[in-house]
């Protein structure tokens, strides 16, 4: 299964005309500084796989000071938009009203998507699930060792507590390791152990949501 990527062929453009004019008045001057308009912004959307009638949208806008900003919100079928911000609360609010269904084919793409959006300092905590991740720098050193210690994902069963028991190689800031991860059925993640393998890259991951 394809995990979660902020660039894919899950997405589509939201072209609609009476819906894309709702959510440009609904996003206008987001964080009192981004604007919106029907000229240059872009609206994308895509389902996500482990919740009901739930839909991610993305708003982007080359006219922006940071032509690399994309922000996020949680449309949840009722007209309301809960933005992503780089906390765990808006997700973990989710979970709890919709509610979340976790099963073996779609904790991978949730595992990857809570981790991209629950950052740390340094931002996302980005599972590779690909070499070719348009996310992941392209300069040749961090090419070269990531082809030397790549795996994919993989879900090791579930644990007493019936968490699923889950590794995954992780780029975080300009450091890559292996992080062993344990995900209930409510959608909690926590991180049981992790094994550093590289730091201080020649680039960090750069995709802003705020």
């Amino acid at each position: 299964m394809i995990l979660f990527r902020p660039d894919g062929n899950h997405w589509t453009l939201v072209t609609e005309p009476k819906r894309r004019s709702a959510l440009l008045a609904s996003f206008n001057k987001i964080d009192g500084r981004h604007a919106t308009s029907r000229e240059s912004t872009q609206l994308r959307e895509c389902k996500l796989p482990c919740y009901g009638n739930t839909t991610l949208l993305q708003v982007r806008d080359e006219t922006w000071t940071n032509k690399h900003l994309k922000i996020y919100y949680l449309e949840d079928g009722e007209d309301t938009y809960v933005r992503l911000n780089g906390t765990s609360p808006p997700i973990h609010a989710l979970n709890a009203k919709l509610p979340i269904h976790l099963d073996d084919t779609n904790v991978l793409w949730y595992l990857s998507f809570f981790c991209f959006f629950v950052r740390g300092d340094e931002g996302p905590f980005l599972v590779i699930d690909d070499l070719n991740n348009p996310n992941l720098p392209d300069d040749l050193t961090t090419s070269e060792k990531l082809k030397t210690v790549f795996r994919q994902p993989r879900i090791f069963g579930r644990d007493d507590l019936g968490k699923w028991r889950i590794s995954a190689l992780i780029y975080y800031s300009n450091a890559v390791f292996h992080g062993d991860f344990l995900v209930s059925s409510s959608g909690t993640v926590d991180m049981a152990d992790d094994t550093a393998l590289f730091g201080d890259l020649p680039s960090k991951i750069q995709v802003p949501i705020a």
